[in-house]
């Protein structure tokens, strides 16, 4: 069991290294609530050579970096056009409508997490 544990460590350990070693992230664009709980925070990921860019959407109380401990809602990749096209939209305190250009492949999306209800729309805008 012992042996395990420290595998698990170390693997832990070197994924830290890489996404902090390998990966850029830059942070787009970020929209608060009006009560100022509930940030959503839109980001790119690049891992140059290694892995396709990604651009992240991800919630986060209001106060802290949405990038290292926000909860991940969408993941897009191949943006035919900058990150800074996707529209964020706090309809009401739990609602989110997130749009974003029709053609970007979408590998990861929810929509309702932690009382935050999200509502995508692919759209030419």
């Amino acid at each position: 069991m012992g042996v395990l544990a420290i595998f698990a460590l170390l693997a832990l350990y070197g994924l830290h290294l890489f996404e902090n070693g390998f990966c850029e992230t830059t942070v787009v664009k970020s929209l608060t609530t009006q009560d100022q709980s509930v940030k959503a925070t839109v980001y790119r990921r690049e891992w140059g050579a290694a892995a396709r860019t990604r651009t992240l959407v991800a919630l986060s109380n209001a106060k802290v970096d949405g990038t290292k401990k926000g909860e991940v809602i969408l993941t897009l990749s191949r943006l035919s056009e900058d990150a800074s096209a996707i529209r964020l939209d706090w309809q009401t305190n739990r609602k989110l409508q997130v749009m974003y250009l029709k053609g970007a492949d979408v590998e990861y999306s929810v929509t309702r997490t932690h009382g935050v209800e999200i509502e995508y729309m692919a759209s030419y805008f």
